[in-house]
């Protein structure tokens, strides 16, 4: 089997969620989004 990475793009609620869980073996990356205008 091969080892790779799964991106999911979640909101800062979930992040805080996870965190209180205290789930291991998971990190968490600000996303920057560009803004259109």
């Amino acid at each position: 089997m091969e080892d790779f990475s799964t991106v999911i793009v979640c909101t800062g609620r979930f992040v805080e969620a996870c965190r209180s869980l205290g789930l291991k073996g998971v990190s968490f990356h600000p996303l920057h989004a560009k803004s259109q205008g």
